[in-house]
């Protein structure tokens, strides 16, 4: 049992059968409890960013039955990072064959 903010990570060493144990700090994502949790059925307001992305059709590869489930999973996760003062902005497409 790991003391209040730490826990047990073990990663396979160099060699076979090698094991390294480290206790280490918990990152604070993980202690913090999201501000809200979303399970509805209908999500009334789009964050701003997933609206623009649902307006632009950039979720259109992904088959139908899925594309919902990915914007509500898309509005989730940016209105809890909006919550806890992380800026959430949409990555433009980039025209052309530049990467």
């Amino acid at each position: 049992m790991a003391p209040d903010g730490q826990h047990v990570a073990a990663y396979s060493g160099a060699r076979y059968g090698e094991w390294i144990i480290l206790l280490v700090s918990v990152s604070e994502w993980q202690t913090e409890a999201p501000s809200e949790v979303m399970a509805r059925e209908r999500i009334g307001r789009w964050h701003p960013v997933v609206a623009e992305i649902l307006s632009a059709g950039r979720l259109d590869g992904i088959g139908k039955e899925h594309r919902r489930r990915a914007a509500v999973l898309l509005h989730c996760l940016a209105t809890e990072a909006a919550a806890r003062g992380i800026q959430v902005e949409l990555v433009k497409q980039v025209e052309g064959r530049d990467y």
